[in-house]
């Protein structure tokens, strides 16, 4: 599971120098690794934002990617400034493109893959929505990392096949692990 920041936000001084470069690419400073959009008043949004255990986008109608906040980066494992200003549809796995592509039409939510650092694939609930900032469309995207969801499910899945398959055995069967032991 992914560590979060819990420091608590200097609103007076949200946008400043108090939040330096990190390591991984990112950055929280006033101009840094975000097209700007709107005013310097949305600082205290974006510190807001940077604190969400989801990953939020905010993307341009033709899906360039105009700004990510810190769990979005960490999803992917590919530095904040590789990600901005690239297509969104990049990181989505070929097959979900179709589905996607209609969940931009509409707006809405739906499950799908993206392509993190190195090909690793992780699953994600995405939820879409059109926005209107001082006159410019922009899609905001929340992306909900599944992983932890996928491999739980994938456990309680083989723990029920192998209870059907204990349930239809005529026999008793005994379950040992790799070393022999019960």
């Amino acid at each position: 599971m992914q560590e979060h920041n819990t420091e608590p936000l200097d609103i007076e001084n949200a946008g400043n120098d108090k939040y330096p470069n990190d390591a991984d690419g990112f950055s929280n400073s006033s101009n840094a690794y975000y097209i700007p959009i709107g005013n310097e008043k949305d600082h205290v949004y974006r510190n807001v934002i940077e604190q969400l255990p989801v990953g939020v986008a905010n993307l341009s109608p033709e899906g360039l990617v105009l700004y990510c906040n810190r769990s979005f980066v960490n999803m992917l494992g590919i530095p904040a400034d590789k990600i901005i200003g690239s297509s969104i549809t990049q990181y989505v796995i070929p097959k979900y493109l179709p589905k996607f592509v209609r969940l931009v039409d509409k707006c809405g939510h739906a499950d799908l893959e993206l392509n993190g650092r190195n090909e690793i694939v992780v699953p994600v609930h995405c939820s879409l929505n059109k926005l209107k900032l001082e006159g410019t469309d922009i899609i905001s995207a929340v992306f909900s990392d599944l992983t932890e969801h996928t491999r739980r499910q994938i456990i309680i899945d083989k723990a029920k096949e192998v209870e059907a398959v204990i349930k239809k055995a005529a026999e008793p069967i005994v379950i040992c692990n790799s070393e022999g032991y019960i």
